[in-house]
């Protein structure tokens, strides 16, 4: 009863799992002993199995930040170059043509680009942090991070 109770306390799957292993142990007359340490070689197992996989999916947390870093990059040489010299050559083509177009506005078009990369951050952050720890809360943590780098490279860089 007690240690149901102190699985209660902890709120954790963990505790109470091996809390029902050895109250089943010791109600089916098992050496005390030999329920603990099976008790704590279940423990071990299940530490060990969480690190091989946050090892296991580090690389594929690293690739999926990583891309949102070269998502980032190409926005910026797009921006810088391509962008850039649309918009200078937009006036003097528009009134060469002689024909009536819409011109596109640079503003518009920045706040487009900022809304791709901060989703593309959100989006990752959520991927990467969960594939990492298997935790919701690990993903929030990385979209978070990625959101406000996203954030910071427009308002500052561009």
């Amino acid at each position: 009863m007690k240690f149901e109770n102190f699985a209660e306390r902890m709120r954790s799957p963990i505790v109470k799992r091996i809390v029902v292993s050895i109250n089943t142990g010791l109600r089916m007359g098992g050496m005390t002993s030999k329920v603990f340490k099976a008790a704590a070689k279940e423990i071990n197992q299940i530490n060990n199995i969480k690190e091989q996989r946050k090892s296991e999916m580090a690389t594929y947390t690293v690739v999926i930040i990583m891309s949102f870093f070269v998502f980032l990059g190409i926005i910026m040489i797009l921006n810088n170059t391509l962008f850039a010299s649309f918009f200078k050559s937009q006036s003097s083509t528009v009134e060469m043509a002689g024909v009536m177009m819409n011109k596109v506005d640079p503003v518009a078009l920045k706040y487009a680009l900022s809304s791709f990369v901060f989703t593309q951050g959100i989006g990752a952050g959520m991927i990467g942090g969960f594939m990492m720890d298997g935790k919701l809360s690990s993903g929030l943590r990385y979209s978070f991070v990625l959101g406000v780098i996203s954030l910071f490279v427009f308002k500052f860089l561009f």
